[in-house]
């Protein structure tokens, strides 16, 4: 008997002593996650991504956010309604085009053709401002990088951040143009920036007016390839004349004619970049009367 209490007396305290050790293991995990937590969550992103911390670091990952922005406006999306069409669009409302209407039933032309756009048929409403404002948040976000980077090539980052601020002056002519007065989000802090009201019409055009005059300080006279130093034949990365054809055109719709002359005088004098075409070859890529 002695010897059995004594058996069941050891096997208690070695049970008891396993679950005090599965006590103490348990707490300390317990402690390891309340005060640990934030440094298993932020890590650091890993050093062969690519990410908003890093894409700045280097000449080709940050010309490739301005090249991406490029192909994303000349691509049309599923729906075939784009920025790449505003020209056709804007065309067909003011009657500078005849609408074939047997075919005119596709993305809402019938309606921009009859100037009968409504909110209430998707298929009768050309929708550009929400396909515009997420590039205006992609070139904020290009210009905060790019001021923020040291690490650039200075040559390249001029011409990236020139590049950046003639698009979001692009953008917001066509966004105040087709809706008047329009939110002006000149920053990527959403906290701020989702609840921003519609700014008048005369201050987006301020703005238009101050990128565009700081596309020109920035931007190279020459058109120039992929790595934004060499120059190039085509005519994709807009320059400093295509920033001036731009503020020509901002200063005529403001009825500013005086400065509308001119910045259009300074671009039709440079008669070694552009000259008037045949109309066989006024609309192909490339040609003399092509600014951007």
């Amino acid at each position: 008997m002695n010897t059995i209490s004594l058996n069941k007396n050891l096997f208690m305290q070695i049970i008891f002593k396993i679950y005090r050790i599965r006590f103490i293991l348990c707490s300390l995990l317990l402690s390891l996650c309340i005060t640990g937590c934030s440094k298993l969550v932020e890590t650091d992103s890993p050093y062969t991504s690519t990410n908003a911390g890093n894409v700045y670091t280097t000449d080709a990952t940050a010309v490739a956010v301005l090249t991406g922005i490029y192909t994303q406006i000349s691509s049309t999306s599923s729906s075939g309604i784009s920025i790449s069409g505003i020209s056709l669009y804007g065309g067909l409302s003011a009657d500078e085009f005849s609408l074939n209407i047997a075919t005119g039933f596709v993305f809402g032309t019938i309606a921009c053709y009859k100037n009968a756009q409504t909110s209430l048929s998707a298929s009768n409403t050309i929708d550009m401002w929400s396909g515009i404002y997420p590039y205006i948040f992609d070139v904020n976000v290009a210009i905060e990088g790019l001021n923020a980077s040291n690490s650039l090539t200075p040559a390249v980052k001029q011409q990236l951040l020139g590049e950046a601020k003639f698009m979001r002056a692009f953008f917001y002519f066509y966004l105040t143009n087709l809706y008047g007065d329009v939110p002006l989000v000149l920053s990527t802090d959403y906290t701020k920036t989702a609840t921003v009201p519609r700014a008048a019409k005369a201050q987006v055009y301020s703005q238009i007016i101050q990128d565009l005059k700081d596309a020109q300080g920035l931007l190279s006279s020459k058109y120039v390839d992929v790595s934004v130093i060499a120059n190039s034949t085509e005519r994709t990365r807009p320059n400093l004349w295509a920033a001036t054809a731009l503020l020509a055109r901002v200063y005529l719709y403001m009825g500013d004619y005086s400065n509308a002359e001119t910045q259009a005088t300074m671009v039709i004098n440079n008669s070694s970049l552009y000259s008037i075409n045949t109309l066989a070859s006024a609309f192909l890529k490339n040609n003399s009367e092509a600014a951007w």
